[in-house]
């Protein structure tokens, strides 16, 4: 059995990530921005942790300006 390493599987998920088609990562996107947004509004969310979207990561700017919208 074959043990991959945190940095060898990390480099295969990016791979798979950057080979997803775009409509598929927008609409994956979108669903989980939409996710996001109903969790913090349920739990009235007054913190929230986030992080500025590097390459072809989640595109969480929508989720980011409605935290500075509401």
């Amino acid at each position: 059995m074959m043990i991959n390493s945190k940095a060898t599987i990390r480099n295969e998920i990016i791979e798979q990530r950057n080979q997803l088609n775009k409509e598929v990562k927008y609409k994956w996107d979108e669903s989980i921005v939409q996710q996001l947004k109903t969790i913090v509004t349920e739990l009235n969310a007054t913190v929230v942790h986030t992080f500025v979207p590097m390459g072809n990561e989640i595109n969480l700017f929508p989720f980011i300006e409605f935290l500075l919208e509401n």
